[in-house]
């Protein structure tokens, strides 16, 4: 099949290659789940895990077993086959499809085969506009407004150094936002010492807005909300400790055999310019699975405490998952060795965690699963041990972020300073 051959089929045959997908990842869907089946598919066609999800759900949603209406559904993946209808349509229209919430007043399946038989030479945009306007007008006979607001954040910088904010509103939410940012903006551009584009001007009303301490709203009570204080964004000073091994419980050892508690070092190193966190190595020259400590360390019962969060984050930048994006700034603080089981909230037991993959780890050492979240014994990286395999063989997240944590920083700035 030479290249031309190829587009066709993607431009042509969409059905096609839906079908071929839930060949290749039907059994891997039933024995390990979606999530790690997109995981999967995203290797192997090397494609972003966002499209991978995509093609996930809509082969499914064409050739899974779960269906209402069986003959619906085939009627409507043969109308797809007859017209050419291609893979990156079939992709727009499935994500409209399942924004579907009056199913009273049509069938998910009825609905697409409404929509393939309708996008008969229809563009992508004009199949992607004509599907979403139908879903939109069927959603909004629900008494009930069926829209669910939602903001994210882009987990990495784009190639200009900026992270991306995406909102998603109600119609009428989203043009009241932006017509007070338009009126902010003008109040901006007004300013003859204002050097701002239009859309630069509202990027920084929005900003303005966000960070201001006063004219907030008022919550339900009445009362203004408190500022908050954003631990987070403190500086931070990681120190490795050269020379010194560690001892445990806090103590440093010279090489000169004295001894010093790490409170004592931080508060000789310029305790004021921030947070203060120190690596060492171990008895054997390693790097110690935990920082020997940090300012501010405090113990807690159960939870995290606010020093333990920040150097955990520190520690890690993302999640502990190999696979994972999200920062570990909003990750959970999993016990290695659960809490239920004795596990202390301590450092050395503690590692950043999503939501989701805190969620699937194996919290019974015995129990193979999906794996467990632990700290490789050689780096003291947080890693993902799959099921039966060695400590030794854990796999650490390698993505960019990742690489400029302090742990690894400082794995490196140690290995340098052990080199002659």
């Amino acid at each position: 099949m030479d290249v031309a051959q190829a587009f066709s089929v993607f431009c042509s045959q969409g059905v096609v290659v839906a079908r071929w997908v839930f060949e290749q990842v039907e059994d891997l869907v039933a024995r390990k789940g979606r999530r790690r089946a997109a995981e999967w598919l995203s290797v192997e066609l090397g494609v972003p895990l966002s499209r991978a999800r995509g093609l996930l759900a809509l082969s499914f949603d064409l050739f899974g077993p779960r269906c209402v209406e069986p003959e619906v559904r085939a009627a409507a993946v043969q109308v797809a086959r007859e017209a050419g209808l291609g893979l990156e349509l079939l992709l727009a229209v499935n994500s409209s499809v399942r924004a579907l919430r009056n199913r009273g007043a049509v069938s998910v399946d009825k609905l697409r085969l409404e929509i393939y038989e309708a996008s008969r030479g229809l563009t992508v945009s004009e199949a992607k506009d004509f599907a979403t306007s139908h879903v939109r007008a069927l959603n909004a006979q629900l008494r009930e407004d069926p829209s669910q607001q939602a903001l994210r954040v882009s987990a990495t910088p784009d190639a200009l150094g900026l992270r991306h904010v995406h909102a998603a509103y109600p119609d009428a939410d989203a043009a009241a936002i932006e017509h007070a940012l338009r009126q902010a903006a003008n109040l901006l551009i007004d300013d003859p010492a204002c050097d701002l584009t239009h859309t630069q001007a509202m990027a920084e009303a929005l900003k303005r807005a966000v960070f201001a301490t006063t004219n907030w709203a008022s919550n339900r009570r009445g009362a203004h909300p408190k500022k908050i204080e954003h631990i987070l964004r403190h500086p931070m000073v990681v120190i490795p400790a050269i020379g010194m091994r560690n001892l445990g419980d806090g103590m440093l050892a010279t090489t000169d055999g004295a001894t010093i508690h790490y409170s004592e070092l931080c508060g000789r190193i310029a305790e004021e310019y921030g947070y203060i966190m120190i690596y060492a190595e171990n008895a054997e020259g390693k790097p110690h699975t935990e920082p020997v400590g940090g300012a501010l360390i405090k113990r807690n019962p159960r939870f995290a405490s606010p020093a333990q969060r920040l150097m955990i984050s520190a520690d890690q930048q993302l999640c502990a998952d190999p696979t994972c994006h999200r920062r570990a700034t909003n990750c959970h603080m999993h016990h290695i060795q659960a809490w239920a089981d004795g596990g202390e909230t301590t450092l050395q037991n503690l590692i950043a965690c999503c939501a989701t993959h805190n969620r699937q780890n194996d919290d019974n050492p015995t129990r193979h699963n999906n794996g467990r979240y632990i700290r490789h014994p050689h780096t003291g990286q947080a890693a993902h041990q799959t099921p039966g395999a060695p400590p030794e063989q854990a796999t650490t997240n390698k993505r960019n972020l990742s690489k400029k944590s302090a742990r690894q920083q400082m794995n490196q700035h140690l290995q340098r300073a052990r080199t002659p």
